[in-house]
């Protein structure tokens, strides 16, 4: 078949995928390979050949939904069979000289254009750190954090792989504003926005969409990884334009961007929450996927998404508070109740299971 023609123009140990050449590594989600549990890879089928190669006779209509995207390319199912009932606490640590050091620095550039507060030249100062590469800022609203995060991998130092940013957001005129010449990102560095989006059709219209999408973005994220590294290397950003996790066509869990993500590039060195929304299915992918090395919470103090998470991560026992603060919207008092959203306070939690930073 065509794909097994054109492998043998690549070197030993990787796969080519529309003229490129790939390293045919497994998904880091463990030892175990998507779909490995499920008998998805019996009788010479691969992830590389049908999550990756998109092989059309990988899942037959005749199987019904025994074998699916969802069920062969998605991480969850396996990464969820690895975890473990909360047990005996692990060992707390010291805190992190480099964290700390970044945090005193952030009050000495609180002033600046960028780091108007603490909490976004913390990320900067982290994400300049040699052991931070790969940054997950979940959600790109206005760009901010995303520059942040940006400009701190920008700085020559020892890698171990290709300083990425990935990052998610449902609204175009977000993305257009943040990417625009006067936006936080601008054309600093080089960006791919990738299509998430799904038409207002008929349902079943919706899902072939979605996964022609999803393989599209798969490709972006290989790409991502599989770059050369070396020190004075500039950061490369990746925008979902769409949600992380589609709930539109869902009917239990589904093969998503997120998981996709996570599979190709965990453990991710930081991952960055500022959301609202409950958010549950999206941080229970990046809590058990992306495996984190780090997480960054803003707006703890606020009801949604980060107040809960924090909640969570001081709930387990496998992750430690290293760092908080406060930050000011406003150095008069909010009219009203609105004074309530005026102090934003934030949290950074080490995962204990993972390499100091």
């Amino acid at each position: 078949m065509l794909m097994a023609g054109i492998r043998l123009g690549c070197k030993h140990g990787h796969f080519m995928l529309l003229f490129l050449c790939i390293p045919r590594t497994p998904v880091a989600i463990g030892v175990v390979l998507p779909g490995a549990s499920q008998g998805c890879w019996a009788g010479g089928y691969t992830y590389q050949r049908c999550c990756v190669g998109r092989e059309r006779d990988c899942f037959p209509s005749e199987f019904g939904n025994r074998f699916d995207e969802t069920t062969c390319c998605s991480a969850m199912v396996e990464a969820m069979g690895a975890l473990e009932e909360l047990g005996l606490p692990l060992a707390s640590r010291a805190p992190s000289p480099a964290i700390g050091r970044c945090v005193e620095e952030s009050l000495s550039h609180a002033e600046e254009s960028l780091a108007r507060n603490s909490f976004l030249s913390t990320l900067r100062c982290i994400a300049s750190l040699q052991s931070v590469d790969v940054v997950l800022d979940a959600f790109l609203g206005g760009g901010f954090s995303l520059a942040a995060v940006a400009q701190g991998l920008d700085v020559p130092k020892s890698r171990r792989r290709p300083p990425s940013v990935f990052s998610f957001e449902k609204h175009k005129y977000l993305v257009d504003e943040a990417l625009a010449p006067a936006g936080p990102v601008g054309d600093a560095w080089p960006t791919t926005v990738a299509n998430l989006t799904v038409p207002d059709t008929e349902p079943s219209s919706n899902l072939v969409t979605l996964k022609e999408q999803l393989h599209s973005y798969q490709l972006s994220v290989i790409q991502a990884k599989s770059r050369a590294v070396h020190e004075d290397q500039r950061p490369e950003i990746l925008i979902g334009h769409g949600l992380p996790y589609n709930l539109a066509s869902l009917s239990g869990y589904q093969w998503n961007a997120l998981d996709i993500l996570c599979q190709h590039h965990a453990p991710v060195d930081l991952v960055v929450m500022d959301a609202e929304a409950a958010l549950s299915q999206e941080w229970l992918i990046i809590e058990t996927i992306c495996m984190p090395r780090l997480v960054a919470l803003f707006g703890v103090n606020i009801h949604g998404a980060s107040s809960w998470i924090k909640n969570r991560l001081e709930m387990l026992n496998t992750w430690q508070l290293e760092a908080k603060g406060v930050v000011k919207l406003g150095s008069k008092p909010w009219k009203a109740m609105a004074e309530v959203r005026r102090l934003r306070a934030w949290a950074l939690f080490s995962n204990l299971a993972a390499d100091p930073p």
